[in-house]
């Protein structure tokens, strides 16, 4: 009696069943004993961030989000940050960097630099970011200001939220 063999469809059927095996993600274990391929990483769990709008980060917990609390108008209370305030020689004018903890594109930012009753204002328009208003560069030229210290305040304005940041001394020299 002839050996009986398989069909060639069988044949062409376990190679293929071969090669999908071969391009599936599980990762060889470590002791596979394949000194040439390495484990593959899982993906760290992510966290949705209600800062982010809905993006993701790779965190143990959502990340902490400053609320804002209404005013007495009924507009949310914004914290307003300066990020720096400084006279600069070279262009001989004070610039304020500020931001608000709202994200809008509708709001106004002032500076107020004051010294001895005089005051003198700057207003610029804001720039939303991923979880803030930046307040962009506001400066006052040297001509209009004396030299000593002034105290630079920023406050933000919109329809929905206002606030006012810390005071900074800045001193202006000629």
């Amino acid at each position: 009696m002839k050996p009986r063999t398989a069909p060639a469809w069988v044949a062409l059927a376990l190679a293929a069943a071969g090669l999908l095996g071969a391009c599936s993600e599980t990762a060889p274990a470590a002791d596979a004993g394949r000194p040439d391929e390495t484990p593959r990483a899982t993906p760290a769990a992510q966290t949705p961030v209600a800062s982010t709008g809905g993006a993701t980060a790779d965190t143990d917990g959502p990340a902490p989000v400053s609320t804002p609390t209404a005013t007495v108008d009924g507009r949310a209370a914004a914290e307003v940050v300066l990020s720096f305030a400084a006279w600069d020689p070279g262009t001989a004018r004070v610039s304020v960097g500020a931001y608000a903890n709202v994200v809008e594109s509708d709001g106004t930012c002032t500076l107020i630099l004051s010294q001895d009753g005089r005051t003198v204002t700057a207003t610029s328009s804001v720039a939303p970011d991923v979880s803030t208003t930046s307040c962009g560069d506001l400066g006052v030229a040297g001509d209009e200001l004396t030299s000593g210290t002034w105290l630079a305040t920023v406050t933000y304005d919109s329809p929905t939220a206002t606030g006012t940041s810390e005071t900074a001394p800045v001193e202006v020299t000629r």
